[in-house]
Formats: structure tokens, C-alpha cells, sequence
């Protein structure tokens, strides 16, 4: 579990917000957070972590909308001279308090989880890809590949019906992510089943509840088949020991996957996700552990920095102009 460490030590209203109010629990005992009605100034806040804007940040296109944006969030956090850093800070303060978006949960899985438990050199995590007719909110790949469903305060039980059976389709192990006051419920709906359940605290900690069991009886060809990019089918095919059929472009799905039809569905999950491992692991390490990156870290982690983007970030980052 990550320590209050640096982060919270640069971020004094969240001190001072948990040491404000008394702790209020529910008939679990679990802990709850006052006030958790999110403003519009909350909502604007977490418009501030959103890839599309730090890829603008980091590119030539960064327009008239994203320094618009950035302007409308310092001034809803009445922050206008601060630094960028700060400007950060606040924003993420005011997500963790009011309004626990997906992003956060996502952040959280890529600070404790990715970062700090696995260790970055042996894990790949990937947001946001889609399986049969579902987006898996994440995956991290490491020995096994465990699909990663986030369920936010605002969220129910009522999608996970669907979305659990077609994420087996191509993962053996499958977690629920959960608030903490929320894991009654979501232990109740999952119970007997083969899915884990892990929540993540006041404080940003993810505690694991259930592990997953494996469920492998699911698995389809066509669904992994579809999850790899034309230049990662390539490489399965000539990993096999097979020539790459040549067609037109017309053809060439129904030709790639006839390539691999005789291959069994448990020996294919094990190619594809070996690819998807290759796909999103990082290369460089600096942004998977600067203590001031932690509310970035989800987003650091999809971009995929390069050593002059991170760069880019932390000089950003000191700046107090937009």
C-alpha cells in the first residue's frame, strides 16, 4: 500500500480535510467520507486528467481548447498565479474528497498496483480495451493477466452481468475494484463466483478482498483474434513458424485468421497476451516513480513518456503560466 509519503505531505488541505472531520461510519464500520456530493467546481477539476489534454500539452497542438481548459480549471480552484504542480495538486485533492471519478481508481491501480507492487520492469498495464462487446477499465500483465473492472461511487452492479462474461472470453482471472463502503455490496452480487474483489480506501490504498480464480472454460479464439493490431497478428504468425500470408487488404483478415485456427484457444490467450504485454510495457523509468507524478501516474503510464515528454511534463509542471 503506498505511504502517505511526499504526496501527502505536498498536499496539505487533504491533511487537513481528513483531520477536520470526525470519522463517520456506516453499519459495516467502514469509514465514509462527508460531504460527498460533488460541485461543479469538483467536475471541473477532474477535467483536468484527461490524456487528450496531456497529449495536446506535449504536441504541437496545443490549442486555444486545451489552454482553455487549463484556464477554466485555474479559475475554478481560484489558483491563477499558482504553478502548474499546484494546480495539479488541487485538482487531485478535490477529486480524492468529493468526486472519485474512474480516473482515480485507474490512478490508483497504476500507483499501487502497477508502479509500486509489481514493479514496472516486470508489468504492462493497459486502459481502456475493448473484449467482445466490453471495455476493460484496466489489465495489468505480468506471469497471468488479470482484467480490472472499477465500479466508482456512482456506479451499480447492474452492467457487471455483461461485462464479466465477455471479459473471460479472453482473460482467465477478472477483479473487481471498488470503494471501501462499498464492498458488502459488491461481495453479496459476486458471491460464488470465480471474480476477486479489491477496494480502494480513504486514502487511496487498494486492499484486496477475494483473489480471482482462474475460469478458462471461456475463452474464444475470435475474441483474442480481435484484440491484436495487424503488425501483432504478423508476429504471432511468423513466431509460430509460419509464412505470413500475402493478399489483398480485403482478404487479409479471414486469411490471418485461418493462420490460426489449429491453435489451441488456451496456446493463444498465452501469444496474445504475451503481445499485449510487449504493446504497453514501459521503457522508461522516471515517471513511474517521481513522487510528483503520483496523481499523473495513470496517465504517464497510457502516454508512455519518452524521456523528452517527461521532461516536458516536469518543466510544465514548475511553470505558472498555461
Amino acid at each position: 500500500m503506498l505511504s502517505d509519503g511526499p504526496f501527502l505531505q505536498r498536499c496539505p488541505e487533504r491533511v487537513k480535510y481528513i483531520g477536520a472531520w470526525p470519522l463517520v461510519t456506516n453499519s459495516q464500520g467502514n469509514v465514509l467520507v462527508p460531504d460527498q456530493q460533488p460541485t461543479t467546481m469538483d467536475k471541473i477539476a477532474a477535467s483536468l486528467f484527461s490524456t487528450r489534454l496531456f497529449k495536446a500539452l506535449l504536441s504541437k497542438r496545443y490549442n486555444a481548447e486545451a489552454k482553455s481548459r487549463l484556464l477554466e480549471i485555474r479559475a475554478a480552484l481560484r489558483i491563477s498565479s499558482s504553478t502548474n504542480e499546484a494546480l495539479v495538486r488541487q485538482a487531485y485533492c478535490s477529486v480524492e474528497r468529493r468526486y472519485r471519478t474512474e480516473y482515480y481508481y485507474k490512478n490508483a491501480i497504476a500507483n499501487e498496483l502497477f508502479a509500486k507492487a509489481h514493479g514496472y520492469r516486470d508489468v504492462a498495464m493497459l486502459q481502456e480495451v475493448r473484449i467482445a462487446s466490453a471495455v476493460a477499465d484496466c489489465i495489468l500483465i505480468n506471469g497471468s493477466g488479470v482484467v480490472y473492472e472499477i465500479k466508482t461511487e456512482f456506479d451499480s452492479t447492474a452492467k457487471l452481468a455483461s461485462q464479466i462474461p465477455n471479459y473471460y472470453k479472453a482473460f482467465p482471472l477478472v477483479s473487481c475494484v471498488v470503494p471501501e463502503d462499498r464492498v458488502q455490496v459488491y461481495r453479496n452480487h459476486l458471491e460464488g463466483s470465480t471474480v476477486g474483489l479489491a477496494c480502494v480506501g480513504n486514502r487511496g490504498e487498494i486492499v484486496q478482498v477475494k483473489n480471482p480464480i482462474p475460469k478458462s472454460d471461456c475463452l474464444e479464439s475470435q475474441v483474442l483474434f480481435n484484440m491484436l493490431r495487424v503488425r501483432e497478428v504478423e508476429e504471432v504468425i511468423v513466431g509460430l513458424g509460419r509464412d505470413v500470408p500475402v493478399v489483398p487488404n480485403g482478404l487479409r483478415y479471414v486469411a490471418y485468421r485461418n493462420c490460426l485456427n489449429d491453435i489451441p484457444v488456451e496456446t493463444l490467450q498465452q501469444l496474445v497476451q504475451s503481445t499485449l504485454r510487449k504493446r504497453s510495457r514501459p521503457t522508461l523509468q522516471q515517471p513511474l516513480v517521481d513522487p510528483v507524478l503520483a496523481p499523473l501516474r495513470s496517465i504517464v503510464v497510457e502516454l508512455g513518456l519518452d524521456t523528452s515528454q517527461y521532461h516536458a511534463i516536469r518543466t510544465w509542471l514548475k511553470q505558472s503560466e498555461v
